[in-house]
């Protein structure tokens, strides 16, 4: 099976905004995504396999740091792998002269994003009230360089690929 990570193209953003509406309850907008893929100092990346889209990640680079920007992976392969081959390929940049660490933030309503970032061996560092409007919280998330974090052999990404 032949799975790519690749930067993201224009091409693109029809399918990221289909994985986009199924994964968030306010999904970004075409121009949400033009705008972000636009500024130099965001990298967008996506897991494609004979021309399906399976996932994407937007991060920003920062002095010291990835901020994780946006991630989705399609619904029928979720927790096969995705996420995690996204979140190596960004971790393989760090550089401990100058970017030692990946911050996200996730909602609170969003358990499933925070046992991910749990899994990866990111640690909660702060609570922002009211981040995503008056009531919803966000939490942020840190994972420095050096890390560790399991890797599930059991959850082979080939597989998912292959809607197993």
């Amino acid at each position: 099976m032949n799975v790519h990570i690749r930067p993201i193209k224009s091409i693109d953003l029809d399918a990221l905004l289909e994985i986009e509406k199924v994964s968030f309850p306010e999904p970004w907008e075409l121009e949400d995504f033009k705008s972000t893929l636009n500024d130099n100092k965001n990298v967008g990346l996506l897991v494609e396999t004979h021309g399906r889209l399976f996932g994407y990640l937007i991060y920003r680079l920062e002095q010291g740091q990835f901020n994780i920007i946006s991630m989705a992976v399609a619904p029928d392969v979720r927790r096969k792998g995705i996420g995690r081959l996204m979140f190596e390929q960004v971790v393989l940049k760090l550089n401990p002269l100058k970017r030692t660490q990946i911050c996200a933030t996730a909602s609170e309503r969003s358990l499933d994003t925070h046992l991910f970032f749990k899994a990866l061996g990111f640690k909660g560092v702060e609570v922002l009230r009211d981040f995503y409007g008056r009531g919803h919280d966000g939490y942020d998330f840190v994972h420095n360089i050096g890390t560790p974090y399991k890797y599930n052999e059991n959850k082979r990404l080939d597989e998912a690929c292959q809607g197993k």
